[in-house]
C-alpha cells in the first residue's frame, strides 16, 4: 500500500459492507466528505493523513498564506534537536517550494497536478514522507506539553510516569 492512496468515493467503500447501519453511516458521512484516501497503516497513518490532508486542502484552496503559516509553525514549534532537525529542514524546504509554486497554479487542474505531485513524492519512499511524519509527531508533542495540565491525567491513566515519557514513546 502506498503511503497516501488516490482519492476514491466513499460510495465504493459503502459497497464493500453489507451491514445496513454501517452503510447508512457512510452515506451520511459522504454528504460532507465525498471522497477518502487510503493511508498506509504502519503506526504513522494518523500523522500522515492529517499532514497530507492539511497540505492538500491548502493547495486546492490556493491558500499561499496557510502554507506560509504552516511553515512558520514548523519553524517555531518543532525543536531544532538532533532527532528532528533534518526532518524539520526537509519539511520547511518542501513547504517553501509549494508556497513558491502555488501562485502560478491558477486553475483547479493545475492545483490537482500539484496535489498529485506531493502525493507521488510522499509515495516515492524518499525523505519527505518520513520528515512530514516526524514533524507532525513533534508538533503533537509540543501541543500536548504546552497543555500539560489537561493531558497529565490521561497520560497517568495510560501508565506513563510523566508527560515527557509519553511524548518520547509515541
Amino acid at each position: 500500500l502506498p503511503a497516501v492512496g488516490d482519492r476514491s468515493s466513499l460510495n465504493l467503500l459503502r459497497n464493500e459492507y453489507k451491514n445496513p447501519i454501517l452503510r447508512k453511516r457512510l452515506e451520511v458521512l459522504e454528504i460532507d466528505y465525498p471522497f477518502r484516501r487510503a493511508i498506509r497503516g504502519d503506526g504513522n497513518c494518523f500523522f500522515r493523513g492529517v499532514i497530507f490532508g492539511h497540505i492538500e486542502d491548502c493547495i486546492r484552496a490556493g491558500d499561499v498564506d496557510a502554507i506560509g503559516s504552516t511553515c512558520n509553525i514548523v519553524n517555531s514549534l518543532v525543536p531544532a534537536s538532533p532527532e528532528v532537525s533534518e526532518a524539520r529542514a526537509v519539511v520547511i524546504s518542501f513547504l517553501t517550494s509549494v508556497e513558491g509554486t502555488l501562485p502560478s497554479t491558477q486553475s483547479g487542474a493545475d492545483r490537482l497536478g500539484l496535489c498529485m505531485k506531493v502525493q507521488a513524492e510522499m509515495n516515492a519512499g524518499g525523505p519527505l514522507d518520513l520528515a512530514l511524519v516526524l514533524v507532525a509527531r513533534a508538533l503533537t508533542s509540543s501541543y500536548i506539553k504546552g497543555r500539560a495540565s489537561e493531558y497529565e491525567p490521561l497520560v497517568r491513566a495510560l501508565d506513563f510516569p510523566s508527560l515527557d515519557d509519553f511524548c518520547s514513546s509515541e
